[in-house]
């Protein structure tokens, strides 16, 4: 082996608890709210890349949905007249827009 690859799915967003793994079949139940059930199951939170010695040489890490504003984010600005808008959605915006992505290389 040369080297390998691992990537780590988002399940529970740490930044807003929601889940966006539900299945209301399977993994968050019948009694799921399903204004609250986002079912985005491809997220990646962190991918590694590790030489053949197992050393990790590469790591980028994904963060979603973070309208805080600080330093690295800002609260999303809603526009008029935007063809095809959800006014509703306005109230969850909740939906894996990707709000971080961050790339370290080398051994640290």
């Amino acid at each position: 082996m040369i080297r390998r690859t691992h990537t780590d799915f988002l399940t529970t967003n740490p930044v807003n608890g929601v889940d966006y793994a539900c299945d209301r079949s399977t993994t968050c139940g019948p009694n799921a709210n399903i204004a609250n059930v986002i079912h985005i199951r491809s997220l990646p939170t962190q991918s590694s890349i590790y030489d053949a010695g197992g050393v990790e040489r590469s790591r980028t890490t994904f963060e979603y949905d973070n309208y805080v504003s600080d330093t690295n984010h800002a609260p999303l600005v809603y526009r008029a007249g935007i063809s095809g808008l959800d006014s509703a959605a306005r109230v969850n915006h909740f939906h894996g827009a990707p709000s971080l992505i961050e790339l370290r290389v080398g051994g640290n």
